[in-house]
């Protein structure tokens, strides 16, 4: 009978160790999966590419939304969407390519930078600056490209400090995904849902 006393305590022990360690693992991994998107450079081409097909889908969408209250900068906007859409879809490959697709995010970013942040829409432009900073943070770039980011810094500024904490990382979902998230959370809570993301 002592030994079997003995036994049970022993094996209580192991399954409450057990039942704590699997608490405090499942913790750790509800917060890993909830934690901002950390760039890391490296990425593969056809990463690079949805990242910058979905920023250019987001700024159509948002372009269209916005056509009828401010056509300049929809134009724009547009103009920035299909010249990443022109640099993710276009000929070559290694750091020529990615030179192209920098130039490109950095120029949407010139663009939304110069749209004032006290737009009705500038949420959604933060998450779609912080989508451009992943891109260009992600891609070698040249001297020419760094210089065109140097207007408005203050708006990108605002921009960049805004939008990169509303994109949260989950488990099991492209950086692509996760700023298409992003901008449908931001756009449904306004007036702008006609610019979410299918």
């Amino acid at each position: 009978m002592k030994f079997w006393n003995w036994l049970r305590k022993k094996f209580s022990f192991v399954t409450a160790t057990t039942q704590k360690f699997g608490a405090v693992a499942l913790i750790l991994l509800l917060l890993a999966g909830t934690m901002p998107v950390v760039t890391t450079t490296g990425c593969s081409t056809n990463e690079l590419k949805a990242d910058a097909t979905t920023l250019a889908a987001a700024l159509n969408n948002l372009a269209g939304a916005i056509q009828g209250v401010d056509p300049t900068v929809a134009a724009n906007l547009e103009t920035a969407a299909t010249a990443l859409t022109n640099a993710a879809n276009g000929a070559g490959s290694g750091p020529a390519w990615e030179q192209v697709l920098n130039a490109a995010a950095a120029g949407a970013e010139a663009i939304m930078a110069a749209i004032p942040v006290t737009a009705p829409y500038a949420m959604l432009l933060s998450i779609a600056v912080a989508a451009a900073e992943v891109i260009i943070a992600n891609t070698m770039s040249s001297s020419q490209v760094k210089a065109a980011r140097v207007a408005n810094a203050g708006n990108l500024i605002w921009y960049m400090r805004t939008g990169k904490p509303l994109i949260k990382h989950r488990l099991g979902r492209s950086r692509a995904d996760d700023m298409k998230a992003a901008w449908n959370a931001a756009a449904a809570g306004t007036m702008y849902a006609a610019a979410v993301l299918k």
